[in-house]
């Protein structure tokens, strides 16, 4: 499992093309508190980065299947 840096976190957050909001709810956690990870002041527990790490892994095989299903269409 990968651990996320601060930069990691909000690149992760930006590729899923989401607000800070709407990050911290798919997380179940405060707005605050994605904030302070993003800002290095606090660091995610073992449950989050699991978390993170499944969301990150889901939305890249989404995304390779999409891209597959376009070249067969094509």
């Amino acid at each position: 499992m990968d651990m996320f840096t601060p930069e990691e976190i909000r690149a992760l957050r930006k590729e899923l093309a989401l607000s800070g909001s709407e990050f911290a709810k798919l997380l179940g956690v405060g707005e605050n508190t994605v904030r302070r990870w993003e800002l290095g002041d606090r660091h995610p527990r073992w449950e989050m980065m699991k978390r993170m790490n499944e969301l990150r892994d889901e939305h890249r095989a989404n995304g390779k299947e999409a891209r597959r299903k376009a070249a067969v269409a094509k």
